[in-house]
């Protein structure tokens, strides 16, 4: 019988929230054959990734994942599974903590059998080096005897890994082989309504918060020598789009097409189709590094500026082996682009990056080569968990 696993999601950042724990159900459940049930307390957010979820229903089950709804007065099960992922430490319903407490109650010779939970709290992605002392920690939850760990996803070793399905790079780089590519783009790219893109075009995908910098940086791309076209989801920012766009798809350089808000596996794709993708938060901040192309990441921004401390941790690590040239222009225009405080320098900034591509494109490349080296999140999970129950 399979191992069960039960993963508890609050959803904070929206989409990344969402995606990363659906994803990370799916690979358990698919590529490791455990009985795996996601409660999470925002359905409507999952269903826009899972066109097939019924956000009427309690519980379902799709994809070899029971989807079921989080709430702080949820039923303890019947049978405590043999892990319990507390995703981004949200925390546990009140009354599942009430129930772990009679089951599980300190200084007692309760002994560890099948029906002993193990604990993990998985914490948000983080490049900061601080994370891998943390990482398996172990954190004994007052008044309950349970094993309980931290889990820090990174991009190191010594971290939790990046999830990464079995087939993702496989899929990619089919999609993309030279033979292959210029059709499935094309094809793609009609799906959503876009034609007959200039050869010469740079195709950017822009899924950012709303942020003053944004009205800037269209402002930059329109002033560009050459023609941009930018494939928008149609959920990023609409007031200030519509705002700037003024009734108008096209000004001067820039052409905007806005597009649906797309399943996970063509948000894939989407990346792999495009020369630049901006993405925010999470998990399209991983997607975006396995697409290998150029990217720029706008962090969940925190109260006093403090995401600016784990910008400044990835920069240093994507750029220790980055050409030279990139090594002003790239964490320039990062920064620019997450401190709105900057936004005055943000053409100037652009301009600066935007005539590095060719070392943009290696960089990416690259980077995305050293990372696969690596054993993804899942793996490292189940390995984690396995090895303390031995």
């Amino acid at each position: 019988m399979p191992a069960s696993w039960h993963i508890l999601c609050r959803v904070v950042d929206h989409y990344g929230d969402a995606g990363v724990c659906w994803r990370l159900a799916r690979q358990l459940a698919n590529e490791y054959d455990l009985d795996v049930t996601l409660f999470i307390d925002d359905a409507a957010t999952l269903q826009r990734l899972i066109p097939a979820l019924d956000t009427t229903q309690n519980r379902q089950r799709i994809d070899n994942v029971t989807v079921q709804r989080l709430t702080d007065t949820l039923t303890p099960p019947s049978s405590w599974p043999e892990v319990i992922v507390d995703a981004f430490g949200s925390g546990l319903p009140s009354t599942w903590l009430a129930a772990l407490e009679r089951d599980f109650p300190p200084l007692t010779a309760t002994p560890k059998n099948a029906n002993t939970p193990h604990w993990i709290v998985l914490e948000y992605l983080s490049a900061e080096p601080w994370i891998e002392t943390m990482h398996g920690a172990a954190s004994p939850p007052p008044s309950i005897e349970l094993p309980r760990h931290f889990f820090f996803p990174g991009f190191t070793e010594a971290s939790g890994g990046l999830l990464r399905e079995k087939n993702l790079l496989d899929e990619r780089d089919a999609f993309r082989s030279l033979e292959h590519f210029p059709d499935a783009r094309r094809a793609f790219l009609e799906r959503l309504g876009v034609e007959a893109l200039p050869p010469e075009a740079l195709l950017v995908s822009l899924f950012c918060y709303d942020t003053p910098a944004l009205p800037a940086l269209l402002d930059a791309w329109a002033a560009s020598p050459s023609p941009i076209h930018c494939l928008l989801p149609e959920t990023v920012a609409p007031k200030t789009v519509q705002q700037w766009r003024n009734t108008t798809t096209t000004r001067s350089a820039l052409t905007l097409h806005t597009v649906p808000f797309l399943p996970q596996a063509d948000f894939d794709r989407l990346l792999w189709c495009c020369d630049l993708n901006f993405v925010r938060g999470e998990d399209s901040f991983v997607r975006a590094q396995w697409a290998a192309r150029p990217f720029v990441w706008q962090a969940y921004r925190q109260n006093e500026y403090a995401h600016l401390a784990k910008v400044d941790a990835f920069l240093q690590r994507y750029l220790a082996d980055a050409p030279d040239a990139l090594k002003t222009p790239l964490p320039d225009f990062t920064r620019v682009w997450n401190d709105e405080r900057q936004t005055s320098r943000l053409a100037d900034a652009w301009r600066s990056l935007a005539v590095q591509r060719p070392a943009f494109k290696k960089l990416a490349r690259d980077w995305a080569q050293q990372l696969s080296a690596q054993t993804d999140l899942a793996q490292r999970l189940v390995t984690f968990c396995a090895n303390r129950e031995a």
